[in-house]
């Protein structure tokens, strides 16, 4: 399992007997991700500096550093598309990597902090991230899971949520991006 150190950004390989603890994140692909190739030769992508991307991996590994966690993993960063057998693996190892994860943070990129929490609550139920075809498996795998704002507010976590929400659909609409490194 490859992952990402919080401090210095650089990329380890663990043997799955020998996995640190971890924080993991689910989000929504958006342009302008990062991935595994690209950020390995950076020398060669030196405009990857400024993607979307790249300040999306630097704010989680930030958090993760604030809650004390060495260790990140999100997808786009950590699996290397161009290898079928490492895709392989990923696609049938998600469940579990998500529920051994020490940490599981949920990037709402479409939500927005404001004073009213209600408002905020309203924004996370018609969040994008719930019409995505992985959102079932990165919901339910972790025992407790933490929301974040596209800012990288915390909003709460899960067992609050549970009192607040409506019930959820999980009937996935289509999306234009369902687990494109899946695709690749």
């Amino acid at each position: 399992m490859r992952l990402i150190n919080t401090e210095t950004l650089e990329m380890h390989e663990f043997l799955l007997a020998h996995v640190p603890r971890y924080a993991i994140l689910s989000h929504r692909w958006q342009e302008e991700e990062v991935s595994f190739k690209q950020y390995s030769k950076r020398h060669k992508y030196p405009e990857i500096q400024q993607f979307k991307g790249l300040a999306k991996i630097e704010q989680f590994c930030r958090i993760a550093r604030e809650r004390e966690m060495q260790w990140a993993w999100i997808d786009t960063f950590c699996i290397d598309s161009r290898s079928s057998a490492e895709l392989s693996e990923a696609i049938n190892s998600m469940w579990q990597w998500y529920a051994d994860a020490a940490e599981r943070y949920i990037y709402l990129c479409d939500v927005h902090m404001q004073d009213d929490f209600l408002k905020v609550l309203a924004q996370v139920e018609r969040s994008e991230w719930f019409i995505r075809g992985w959102t079932l498996q990165e919901l339910i795998a972790p025992r407790y899971r933490i929301f974040f704002t596209s800012n990288w507010a915390e909003i709460g976590f899960i067992k609050y949520f549970q009192y607040t929400f409506r019930p959820l659909s999980l009937a996935h609409r289509r999306s234009r991006c369902v687990a494109c490194w899946a695709a690749a």
